[in-house]
């Protein structure tokens, strides 16, 4: 019995390891000084993961020299599914030790489209409107959506308008992603700061705090912003109260509201420093003095 399932997996196999290799081939025509362009996004990924910035920067150069191209290849696997079969077999493999096996999955493309759109940065911004049609298609899955929103961040400010837009997403998780994706902005628009206004008020508290974090980010709204992140840092057990806190320092002399309930928090020590850090921002005379930071 246990070789007939081991002949079956085999052939199985066989027909997956054709598919990778078709894959890969269509990939690997994407060629710049002998490597591939999946070789230079492993080569992006690793170097990003150990902060080695010369590889980094080499990779980032090879994938722009490849040029258009590279985007087609990029929107084709940010949407890759795997079929019901593969997730099949990949349960199989994973229930047994004897044979050990490393496929491909479609959330491993995506995650190479994601570094790819990072690495164009504003390069790939004709494919926006690609990626704005597969946000809003209703039969997206959440985990394309998020992807989708990770790359338009990485797109840069030309995505803007897209990310706005996912703020009203009817997924949480795509909203609470859209908002998080304008921490990596230099700026906004006043109609992304009047959006995240509104995500204040959204149903979901996890956007509800991205988007503070948004806004403070930028500086923007500080009448309406600060009142919101003192309330968060007064809200006990608040697992964020240090973002909360670097969040209010952000503002400066604008959030000196915050500074009677900074100082009720200055001695946790789990807080301690951002704080101090807020504080030191926010009233600069009087942590000099001594007369804010004790």
């Amino acid at each position: 019995m246990k070789s007939r399932w081991v002949i079956a997996l085999s052939g199985v196999t066989t027909i997956i390891l054709v598919g990778v290799v078709t894959c890969a081939w269509r990939s690997g025509r994407l060629v710049y000084e002998g490597k591939s362009l999946n070789t230079w996004l492993e080569v992006y990924h690793d170097a990003s993961e150990h902060s080695d910035s010369a590889a980094r920067d080499q990779s980032i150069a090879s994938i722009r020299k490849l040029g258009a191209d590279v985007i087609p290849v990029l929107l084709r696997d940010i949407r890759a599914q795997d079929p019901d079969w593969k997730k099949k077999l990949l349960e199989l493999v994973a229930d047994q030790s004897w044979i050990h096996l490393r496929f491909t999955t479609a959330s491993d493309r995506k995650g190479r489209a994601l570094e790819g759109f990072a690495a164009l940065q504003s390069s790939a911004r004709p494919a926006i409107p690609q990626l704005s049609q597969i946000l809003d298609d209703p039969g997206t899955d959440q985990e394309t959506a998020q992807f989708v929103v990770l790359a338009l961040g990485g797109i840069g400010s030309d995505a803007i308008p897209v990310l706005t837009g996912a703020l009203t997403h009817p997924d949480p998780v795509v909203r609470y992603d859209a908002a998080m994706a304008f921490l990596s902005m230099d700026q906004i628009t006043p109609l992304c700061v009047d959006q995240l206004l509104q995500s204040l008020q959204d149903v979901n508290s996890a956007v509800r705090f991205e988007a503070a974090m948004a806004l403070a980010h930028f500086r923007k709204k500080p009448q309406v912003v600060v009142p919101f992140l003192i309330e968060l840092l007064r809200t006990p057990g608040n697992h964020n109260r240090r973002h909360v806190a670097y969040a209010l320092s952000d503002y400066g002399e604008a959030a000196g509201a915050a500074v009677p309930f900074l100082l009720e928090l200055i001695d946790e020590p789990v807080i301690q420093d951002a704080t101090r850090w807020a504080l030191m921002r926010i009233d600069p005379a009087g942590a000099a003095t001594g007369a804010a930071v004790k």
